[in-house]
């Protein structure tokens, strides 16, 4: 098994959550720096599309260069209310977080759904909740060297993600039901 099958199960599973609510009630966040325990929490009954492994999530790929310039979440979802990125999703399986821990990838990520999002879309009305998440097997968060780098950016950025005017979820997908054995499962 690879990362990448890692990441099309999970992208399925919120594919088919855009049926079946019950389907991202499953899909629990740990370690949360919110009151949301799962995807459902953040989405709620909100229409959403999914972007997966594409610059096509990025409306303006100009925009802070330096420092998100060339990011690409695994997954991102997109509410169909506000046209905003609400969600950006990294998926793991064996790799680290690339790049040093102050400018990591999920650094980064967080940094740019800061700058591309507002917490109250211009649309006026309830949306999508904003959250930046980490999915991987438990296996993957007991490692110290893939630890380091999440750590970092959970004691850099929490207090600025629980800010009233910011309220993004930084948090973790647990994805064992995924994984048994070093194989898929399809959960």
């Amino acid at each position: 098994m690879v990362e990448k099958d890692l990441e099309n199960s999970l992208a399925d599973i919120l594919r088919a959550g855009s049926s079946d609510r019950s389907r991202l009630r499953d899909l629990r966040i740990i370690s949360g720096t919110s009151d949301a325990t799962s995807i459902y929490d953040l989405v709620e009954n909100h229409e959403y599309k999914i972007f997966q492994d594409t610059s096509d999530y990025n409306f303006n790929p100009k925009l802070m260069i330096d420092v998100a310039g060339g990011i690409i979440p695994d997954l991102v979802l997109r509410s169909t209310t506000s046209e905003e990125n609400r969600i950006y999703i990294e998926v793991k399986l064996t790799e680290e977080i690339r790049d040093e821990a102050p400018l990591s990838q999920i650094v980064r990520q967080f940094l740019h759904l800061l700058c591309t999002s507002r917490h109250s879309p211009l649309t006026g009305g309830p949306d999508i909740r904003r959250a930046v998440l980490l999915a991987a097997p438990s296996a993957w968060f007991a490692k110290e060297t893939n630890m380091i780098k999440w750590r970092y950016f959970l004691n850099t950025y929490t207090g600025l993600a629980r800010l009233p005017k910011v309220d993004i979820t930084l948090g973790e997908l647990r994805l064992d039901g995924f994984v048994r054995d070093g194989r898929l499962t399809g959960a």
